[in-house]
Formats: structure tokens, sequence, C-alpha cells
């Protein structure tokens, strides 16, 4: 028997309708799941068994689990499952069928229902700005972030991508029931939150003001985004009350004050240091948003000042999907901190972002450095690369 001669109903066709639930109180939820009986031209209907997931997220079986091994359904031959006490909040459900061959059938279209209580509101967007510098132009290509609130059904720390979530060499677009589009085009998603979302501006679009719209559990939240070919910015690390360039040397270690980062280490005058950012453009060999890349150089000539003072980059290329590593020769200096500028065609980099060299500390103040008042979750630059 083939598992895909079984067809159970679809959801829509319960008998009480599409679904029905009785949610009496917060502490004293009850929902009712009922489901038609399955189909099989090689086993009798009374001798089919179903099999019932429910979940917090689409696809999900922590709540009541589908995962069971070889055998009959867990519902055994009954219809409906009525489960009290659920927590408020968002669930997904699905049923398939099993034959007397233990055989199962593709699940039937999952469904979702909302347990009342402390649930959140529709979802809604303050912001979309450059995951970089936190500013308000995006490039195609590059990261965005995505400020609002109910925009996804996680804990408040959030959700990133995992291996498990790419389509071979394409990036996911849609993280616990939460997908993006910016001007209408499907966006990569690396980390969704209640309050934050993490994406990748899509490419091929238009430029200047175009239509953000966030889709998940919760509804739906449009907003506008402000596009344009560059829009450089450094990714940063909070070093106290200092917001500092995310570098590395070529030993592999991070660039800031080692006191302020465990393993980290002060720059040296003359050696090159990797640097970290997004939206700086086109790459001599195109590379399309929503996909692994291979490394390429930058189409647009990026230069750089430290401190005010040239700096030799020897390279400018995209390293990741919408990672950018520009490599610059640290400048002879005194020792202190200051900022790190890398204009790309006469588009400066967005804000002043800061390395320090030397444990020198009545120098660290010669110069200024921005003020580190800014907050993100996720991680938008551990992208996996081809080779």
């Amino acid at each position: 028997m083939e598992a895909n001669s079984l067809r159970p109903w679809p959801v829509e066709e319960v008998r009480s309708g599409r679904f029905h639930n009785v949610l009496t109180a917060v502490t004293e939820a009850t929902a009712n799941l009922s489901w038609n009986a399955g189909r099989d031209a090689e086993t009798p209907e009374i001798f089919l068994t179903y099999n019932l997931r429910v979940g917090r997220t689409p696809g999900g079986n922590e709540v009541f689990s589908g995962a069971i091994p070889a055998g009959a359904g867990n519902m055994g031959h009954s219809f409906q499952k009525r489960i009290l006490r659920w927590a408020p909040g968002v669930y997904f459900w699905s049923v398939q069928t099993v034959g007397a061959g233990l055989a199962r059938s593709a699940w039937a279209k999952e469904e979702s229902f909302i347990v009342p209580g402390a649930v959140p509101g529709r979802p809604g967007i303050t912001s979309v700005v450059n995951a970089g510098s936190f500013t308000t132009t995006v490039a195609p290509g590059g990261w965005a972030t995505i400020f609002g609130q109910n925009l996804a059904n996680t804990p408040a720390s959030g959700q990133a991508w995992t291996a498990g979530d790419f389509n071979g060499v394409f990036l996911p677009t849609s993280l616990a029931g939460t997908s993006v589009q910016i001007d209408g085009r499907v966006a990569a998603v690396a980390f969704v939150s209640p309050s934050q979302l993490n994406i990748q501006v899509p490419d091929r679009g238009s430029y200047g003001t175009v239509s953000v719209q966030v889709d998940g559990p919760y509804g739906r939240a449009t907003s506008t985004a402000s596009v344009q070919p560059l829009a450089p910015a450094l990714f940063t690390v909070p070093v106290g009350n200092v917001t500092q360039a995310a570098a590395v040397g070529v030993d592999g270690l991070p660039i800031a004050p080692p006191e302020e980062i465990p393993g980290a280490r002060f720059a040296r005058s003359g050696e090159i240091l990797q640097l970290f950012g997004t939206g700086f453009g086109e790459t001599l060999r195109h590379q399309p948003a929503g996909q692994l890349v291979s490394a390429t150089p930058l189409v647009n000539s990026v230069t750089a000042t430290v401190c005010g003072q040239p700096a030799l980059v020897s390279y400018a290329g995209l390293v990741g999907a919408g990672l950018n590593e520009i490599n610059v020769t640290v400048p002879v200096l005194p020792p202190g901190t200051c900022p790190v500028r890398l204009p790309v065609v006469g588009t400066d980099t967005q804000g002043d972002w800061c390395w320090t060299w030397w444990p020198t500390e009545s120098t660290r103040s010669a110069h200024p450095c921005p003020t580190n008042n800014r907050t993100r979750s996720g991680s938008a630059i551990g992208h996996r690369q081809l080779q």
C-alpha cells in the first residue's frame, strides 16, 4: 500500500465546521479539534487511525507530538481531540491518516487558532533601518532591521535561522511563521522576534521610498523603507559606552580593548585588519540576494580614513550573503580611540565607528566617538558561504 494513497479529508471540512474551539478562561481554556474520516482504497475506514500534531509555530509539534515511531496514529480511531488548559497564544495543527499497513498520508492543510488571554495585539512597524548603522537608508542585497511590535510568535529573545531553514543555496524566507516583502519582493529572513526582524533587502527592485510588508501569526503590518544603490555601514560591537567597528586581525582576534572583551586585542600600526559591513553596493560578478554567494570584489572603489588619516584598502568585496568585508592597513597613529570612515565613490559610511590602539588611557578621549545607545538582536553576519 502506498502512503500517498491515504487521504485525510481537509481540515476545512471537519464535522463541526472548519474547526471549533470552546474557550472558557485563560486558565481553563479548552479547544476541541475534529476532522473527517480519511479514505484509502486498500483499507476499510473502520481500520484507519489518525495522527495529530499541535505546535506554537507552523509545522510545530511541541504541544502535541505527531513525531511518533512507526505504528498506529496517536489518536487511534478517534475523529477529535479535546485538550484542557491551553496557554494563551497562537497554535498550529494538522492531522494525517494511518492505514492498516502503517503507511501514512501527507499532513492535511495546516490550520491555526488563537487562545485568548495575554495574546499580543495586531503587529505594527515602528521603523525600517540599516542593520549596520540603524540609519534610515538601506541598499539592495544589504541587511536591514525592522523594529515594531507583535512581529513574530517567539520568545522575546527571538529565533535565528539554522542550517535546516535553508533550501539548498536559497536563504530562508520565513521563520516562525513570519515573512517579509520589500517593494513586493520576498526578502530573506535571518532573525525574528516580537519586536525585531533582520532581513536582506531584495535586489532588482525600485529605488526611493518603497513598501514594506510583514506577515506573521498575528496579522499583517505595513510601512515604507528608503532604498538607494549605496548605503554603506559597518557592523559594530558595543564596548562600554562606545560603539566600535567590528574588526578582526589576520590572526582572527577581535579588535577591541581586552579588558572590555576577553580575547580581544588592540590594533597595531601597519597591520591589515578586516572590517565587516553591509550596503556597499554591486559586485563585479552579480550575486543575487536571497542566496548563498561566492566571494567577489565590489564594482565601486572604497577608500578609508582612520583618525582623519588615509588608510590603504587592499580588498573590498562581498564574502557572505549581504556581508561586505573591507581590508584596511592601519596607518601610523598615536595611541587612542578615533573614528573610522569608508567612503564608497563619495557615499560615506553611515556614522562614525571607532577602533582603539594601544592601552593608553590618557589618550583614548582625544578623538570623539559615538556613544553606544543602540541595541540589536540576532546576527546578520553569520552566513554560510559557497567555497
